[in-house]
């Protein structure tokens, strides 16, 4: 056989997976407005599961000072998860 695609009408597949970790990179700054981030989510073995734009401003970027760790903490309340 040849490794042609064939197409078919859709349908649903539903797979879970268990987000066990995140990273953050900065993506850009605008000095003294705010910061895009990209947020990728890892599961159990270490394979990515996706990425997420996240964009602070206003309070929040002011609140991110020198502190990284408000910005972890940002992250992880946005997306509802649970720091260990």
């Amino acid at each position: 056989m040849s490794d042609k695609s064939y197409n078919i009408l859709p349908v649903e597949h539903i797979i879970i997976q268990h987000i066990t970790s995140f990273k953050i990179r900065v993506e850009d700054i605008q000095l003294y407005q705010s910061v895009t981030l990209m947020v990728y989510f890892y599961g159990e073995s270490g394979n990515q599961l996706k990425a997420e734009r996240v964009i602070l401003q206003g309070n929040d970027y002011n609140s991110w000072s020198n502190d990284d760790s408000y910005i972890i903490q940002f992250v992880a309340h946005k997306f509802n998860l649970t720091l260990i």
